[in-house]
């Protein structure tokens, strides 16, 4: 048999972890809430001064890292914007408005 102080912690502690968990679920409504941050994939060609190739690189157009990948390395797929529905480097949204 349980002693009454021994009830109250196990009490207690599902108390603090239900409040735990309230916490991170409106935490969690919050981040759902929020306005979606939207980019685009912002396009860069040139020339390769030594190889004297093309090449194109994609930037974010919120966070400007690039992005990588194998799609640059196949001609037929170099002016294709990377695949990613949004940037792996800020999660900025990248689909198109519809």
């Amino acid at each position: 048999m349980r002693t009454p102080q021994e009830i109250q912690q196990m009490q207690d502690g599902v108390v603090g972890e239900l409040l735990e968990l309230r916490r991170r679920v409106k935490e969690q409504e919050q981040m759902l809430n929020r306005p979606a941050v939207r980019g685009e994939w912002e396009k860069t060609e040139g020339f390769d001064e030594y190889g004297g190739g093309r090449y194109v690189e994609w930037t974010c157009s919120v966070c400007f890292s690039k992005a990588k990948g194998g799609w640059a390395v196949r001609d037929k797929h170099i002016d294709e914007p990377p695949c990613w529905n949004y940037c792996p480097n800020c999660g900025a949204d990248m689909r198109e408005e519809s």
